[in-house]
């Protein structure tokens, strides 16, 4: 089986490097692939850069060159919920963008014309594997080319999407490529910051935390693909 993993800064894909001990394949601007292989899996590694252009550029190359069955993103995000602590994993069920808005069109806030109004991906087999240190709760995610401590437009957004849990600057753009190749993405998130107010300090704080704590999930995924 055949499977692309997705992140966008090499801090948060590092630690998984470290295991998996990928060679070079392609390095195009800011993106570089790699391929590895874990047990019976073949991977490509995809460090795509940061924002949702780097983002969608990196994966179609990826899936036009790898044909994968699995698509995997990985990373950092902000957390919009009490109920998510700095470590903690968000597995993404739904995707939107908190930055879109043609509704004088008649779509929804966040949906990019013509496209689906939000991506959804079941989860659910991979939402209870064993695992310590840290939670693991479905997570309904924003993206867009924002990271602020403005504590008004990080409540802007918890008005215009209550639903969402966490936010990023990639997920989304990934869920919508992936779906123009008929592939769901699984993305495990782990919590960097609260948004808002000092998330900048946290975020450079908890980074390495987070990958580490999101790379063991990865890997407890792709045991269950074996």
């Amino acid at each position: 089986m055949e499977a692309v993993i997705i992140a966008a800064m090499f801090e948060e894909i590092s630690p998984l490097r470290e295991r998996l001990s990928p060679r070079p394949l392609m390095q195009r601007g800011v993106f570089r692939l790699e391929k590895a292989s874990w047990e019976t899996l073949d991977i490509m590694l995809v460090q795509c850069g940061i924002g949702k252009a780097n983002a969608a550029a990196a994966t179609s190359i990826a899936l036009e060159k790898f044909s994968p069955q699995i698509i995997l993103n990985m990373g950092s995000v902000g957390s919009l919920s009490p109920e998510l602590e700095v470590g903690d994993i968000s597995l993404i069920e739904e995707f939107t963008y908190h930055d879109a808005d043609a509704t004088v069109f008649g779509y929804a806030l966040g949906q990019i014309p013509r496209m689906p109004a939000t991506y959804a991906t079941d989860i659910t087999p991979f939402l209870n594997l064993p695992h310590e240190g840290y939670a693991v709760k479905p997570g309904v995610l924003v993206t867009g080319d924002m990271f602020s401590t403005d504590d008004r437009r990080i409540e802007a957004i918890r008005r215009n999407f209550p639903r969402a849990t966490v936010l990023d600057m990639e997920g989304t753009a990934i869920a919508q490529t992936a779906s123009h190749y008929g592939l769901g993405l699984i993305s495990v998130k782990s919590v960097s910051d609260k948004a808002g107010k000092d998330a900048d300090d946290s975020f450079r704080a908890n980074l390495e935390k987070a990958s580490r704590n999101c790379t063991d999930y990865v890997l407890k995924i792709l045991e269950t693909l074996l």
